[in-house]
């Protein structure tokens, strides 16, 4: 029996459900009509650096202890990059190594500094480039690039994003995803051929970088875009590469038996229009919560002008360190910021508590009066353009999660209507900036799932399935215990009476489960700029 799990990072139903009954993607079709599929609800906020790590240990953020790309503000008012490292929790791969089973783990995000285990790994998003080393055993990374010289980590997004007007930048894209959508195939039916392994994890990113360049776009498919020569190009190019894309589904499925075999799909979110940016530090200014410091502003104006003036045409490199020179959190005064933005992505607000943060002034007695008002106020802000709230919902951060990391995480957390999305950039007096004339898109919650394999309904669709209850399910289907701290369940549904009568579900305890060890590493700066910039083409930093 052989279990494959693939991930589409960023793919959602309402778009690879037209491509699948208009004929552009046949074997994923096949493949998900074989079982069960539904909905997958990804975390709160839905974003990598939480739902794959939510995925691997089957743990909600305050378990697992990631809260986004970067931890908290320290005390020389820097956030250091988060990795592999800072996931707390036996991940699947280590169940499954440590019971015996022959796995490889491939392109999952944030999976670097790869780790030891029975089989192999490739690290995936966040690893800094190829000439680190980016495999386990480490002599793969060369045995790899010989038999897919293609191969690259990710999608280069950065300079597409910088000029999504121009034609042929867009449809250089294009080919380069199609390029690496099939070196990344061939690489792994090369690993797959070599090691046989029991469980395979691997990871596609292309929906993802796609949808954020090209949404408005992809969310027509197939139909006809518009009757511009223009639009006609870019379709066609999007339609090969999901193309490309179920091709490389395709050649990796071949063999597998629904009888025998298990085959999972899923994505970490899925995806929506990005339609407005809402300047939330400006926000929490004009409410008195946030001051700035005008002599910096001034200075980081400037910066900004120049960097959007000159991004088209500076090296990366130097566009990150113009930015590090001058990070927006060093324009406040902290005498007078009672609450501050976190990241766009953290969809957070974080209070400016006396002995917690490296300036606070915020008495702990008066914390939880000043959290309540901050949330209505938040649940108050309507956009005036279209008289309706932008935020759909604000917790505090133990409403959402649990367990010994929740102090990480922002102490309000918030969810945005359709179609808006935090900017770490000031709005120059405008708490909202219409993006509506690019072509981007950016995270929702609704995701993908599919499952077939023994025991498996066929065509059943499930509901309320949580981006959690992955890992455990997947376990039961290799047979093995459940770790009783898990967040998720055993979607047990998903079998027939009769498997689940001869294959009882039997949990394990806590103290039974090993954890692997760690592996202390962190970015140099050179490190830290490859991965800033990678985030920041993606729209996760500005």
């Amino acid at each position: 029996m052989k279990t494959l799990v693939i991930g589409l990072d960023g793919a959602t139903f309402t778009v690879l459900t037209p491509l699948m009954q208009a004929g552009y993607m046949p074997n994923l079709q096949k493949a998900l009509a074989r079982g069960a599929s539904s909905e997958l609800l990804s975390t709160i906020p839905p974003v990598t650096a939480l739902a794959w790590p939510s995925f691997m240990t089957g743990k909600n953020p305050g378990q697992h202890g990631l809260m986004g790309w970067q931890e908290r503000l320290n005390d020389h008012f820097e956030r250091p990059w988060v990795n592999q490292n800072h996931i707390r929790g036996s991940k699947l791969w280590h169940l499954a190594s440590m019971a015996g089973l022959r796995v490889c783990v491939f392109n999952v995000p944030v999976t670097y500094p790869p780790e030891p285990l029975n089989g192999v790994m490739v690290a995936g998003m966040l690893t800094p480039d190829l000439k680190t080393e980016f495999t386990y055993p480490p002599e793969l990374g060369e045995a790899l690039l010989s038999a897919a010289p293609d191969y690259q980590i990710d999608i280069d997004v950065q300079h597409t994003r910088r000029d999504t007007r121009n034609l042929d930048a867009i449809l250089c894209f294009l080919d380069e995803a199609e390029r690496i959508t099939r070196a990344r195939g061939k690489a792994l039916r090369w690993l797959l051929d070599r090691e046989q392994p029991d469980l395979t994890v691997a990871v596609f990113e292309m929906p993802d970088r796609l949808q954020h360049i090209l949404w408005q776009y992809i969310e027509r498919l197939p139909a006809p875009l518009d009757k511009t020569k223009r639009a006609s190009i870019i379709r066609e190019r999007l339609l090969t590469c999901y193309q490309a894309l179920d091709e490389e589904i395709g050649q990796l499925i071949n063999g597998f038996s629904p009888r025998e075999d298990y085959l999972a799909f899923l994505s970490d979110h899925g995806f929506g229009p990005w339609i407005t940016n809402i300047h939330l530090s400006d926000w929490l200014a004009q409410q008195g919560w946030l001051t700035y410091d005008s002599r910096r502003v001034s200075r980081w104006e400037v910066l900004r002008w120049a960097g959007s003036h000159m991004k088209r045409w500076l090296p990366g490199f130097l566009l990150s360190k113009a930015r590090r020179a001058l990070p927006l959190l060093n324009t406040l005064d902290w005498s007078q910021t009672w609450a501050y933005a976190g990241l766009p992505t953290e969809y957070g607000i974080f209070l400016n508590v006396r002995e917690r943060e490296p300036a606070g002034i915020v008495e702990p007695t008066s914390y939880e009066a000043l959290r309540t008002e901050i949330i209505e106020a938040l649940c108050e802000w309507h956009d005036p353009r279209v008289k309706q709230p932008i935020i759909k919902a604000a917790y505090r951060r133990e409403e959402l999660y649990a367990g010994h990391f929740v102090t990480h995480a922002p102490d309000i957390i918030f969810e945005l209507q359709r179609g808006y999305r935090v900017s770490d950039l000031t709005g120059r007096g405008d708490l909202l900036s219409d993006v509506s004339q690019e072509s981007w898109g950016f995270h929702e919650r609704e995701g993908i799932f599919g499952m077939s394999g023994p025991g498996i309904l066929s065509g059943t669709e499930l509901k309320q399935v949580s981006i959690q209850d992955i890992m455990p399910t997947l376990l039961y289907s290799l047979g093995l215990p459940v770790p009783d701290d898990l967040d998720g369940r055993v979607l047990i549904e998903l079998f027939t009476p009769a498997w689940r009568s001869v294959h009882p579900l039997y949990s394990q305890t806590v103290a039974e489960t090993e954890t692997a060890t760690e592996i202390i590493r962190s970015y140099s700066v050179a490190e830290e700029s490859l991965v800033a910039e990678r985030l920041r083409g993606l729209g996760y930093l500005e």
